[in-house]
């Protein structure tokens, strides 16, 4: 996806809107208050984005607490790319890749995690991915923020009619992770 990012992202001046566009459904209402993207020129190097977002509205009343979904209500996976049930044809999803993410959410004071989701991995013919969250130590230098990090990762630009339910499964596993 590395060209698809140097291409959104080479215009300094509109990185912001554009980051902001591509949250939008994700997260509604967000504004972006900072946006710090790797040398876009350095074709050999992966693309490497560090961002700062306010959702208003983020997390529900759960009791005495708050819920929240890290990575946001918007396109899911099994959506945006095993919308059907059944394929009589072959899936062509693109060329192979593997996105890594991190995302770390800073508490405010006083808070703490009460629940994480379990651990999450599933690995198939054309996909594989993990989920992991934790929390870091509230001394630590990220005082206690709730990290989410895994990696998705397309094997093969094509997906077999055949092997197509295994496909649509395995999102289905990663949405819900």
């Amino acid at each position: 996806q590395a060209p698809e990012y140097r291409r959104a992202y080479l215009a300094e001046g509109d990185r912001r809107a554009t980051l902001e566009q591509a949250f939008n459904r994700t997260f509604p209402g967000l504004s972006v208050k900072e946006v710090a993207i790797s040398d876009l020129g350095r074709i050999e190097d992966d693309v490497q984005m560090r961002f700062l977002l306010e959702v208003p509205d983020y997390a529900r009343r759960d009791g005495d607490g708050l819920r929240f979904t890290p990575f946001g209500a918007g396109l899911r996976y099994a959506e945006a790319f095993a919308s059907l049930s059944t394929r009589k044809q072959d899936l062509v999803i693109g060329d192979p890749s593997e996105t890594r993410f991190t995302y770390r959410y800073k508490l405010p004071p006083g808070w703490a995690v009460t629940e994480l989701p379990e651990p999450a991995a599933g690995d198939g013919e054309a996909a594989a991915f993990e989920v992991r969250y934790r929390q870091e130590p509230p001394a630590g230098p990220e005082g206690g923020a709730l990290v989410a990090e895994g990696h998705v990762t397309f094997k093969a630009g094509r997906v077999p009619a055949a092997g197509y339910r295994a496909f649509h499964d395995l999102l289905g596993q990663l949405d819900r992770a």
